[in-house]
């Protein structure tokens, strides 16, 4: 199954802003996170504080993925 993935915040400095991603054997947004976190090293320390969000929908990590666009959500400080 192929994701399309969404990168925001100090993510786009790792990675494509958006990206199609291969997702074959991940289940849900943890496992989505670590296989990230093997293609782009570099920004491996941000993606284990990211959440990731289907829709306008925050997912829990262990939440099965579907199918269409992810949104990788860095924490953010400020406000």
């Amino acid at each position: 199954m192929a994701l399309s993935i969404r990168a925001y915040g100090p993510l786009r400095q790792h990675m494509p802003q958006r990206f199609a991603f291969e997702s074959d054997g991940i289940e849900n947004g943890r496992m989505l996170l670590a296989s990230l976190s093997e293609l782009y090293p570099t920004a491996a320390s941000l993606l284990k504080s990211c959440r990731v969000a289907a829709g306008d929908v925050i997912l829990d990590p262990e939440s099965a993925l579907g199918e269409g666009e992810v949104s990788l959500l860095p924490p953010s400080s400020g406000g």
